[in-house]
């Protein structure tokens, strides 16, 4: 299956991202919500998207907004029609943000630090419900 990662923590990336390539997923990494924004189609044909909170804005690991993740889902989802499902994997505390995504339809919400397995765990369940209700690419 095809997974987006929306995260500029290329370090954390890696070692957690493994069981998923193991299971063979085929993983996009983008780096930055620009990145997200030329990458719509793509998005939109994936199975799932994993997103971080706190995302560079554009080219530079310097240009941060507060949450800039709930600004990248929110424009994903309402103007791009972007309606993968998302699992957000963050440091930021989910209590901080659940307001503003509440609706924005999230599957999820893991926080970092996590084992590769407990976001492996996360990923399998979105997946697996995805399939079960026919709505799988």
């Amino acid at each position: 299956m095809k997974i987006a990662w929306i995260d500029d923590d290329t370090e954390i990336i890696d070692p957690v991202i493994e069981p998923l390539v193991e299971d063979e997923h085929e993983i996009a990494r983008i780096r930055t919500m620009r990145g997200a924004l030329d990458s719509i189609e793509t998005l939109r044909r994936c199975d799932l998207i994993i997103l971080d909170m706190i995302i560079p804005v554009g080219d530079s690991n310097n240009d941060f907004e507060d949450y800039s993740g709930v600004s990248l889902l929110y424009k994903l989802r309402k103007e791009h029609g972007v309606t993968t499902p998302v699992i957000v994997f963050s440091v930021v505390d989910q209590k901080k943000v659940e307001g503003q995504l509440e609706a924005l339809n999230v599957a999820d919400y893991v926080r970092k630090p996590a084992l590769p397995t407990d976001l492996k765990k996360a990923v399998d369940a979105v997946l697996g419900a995805q399939r079960k209700s026919g709505a799988g690419k």
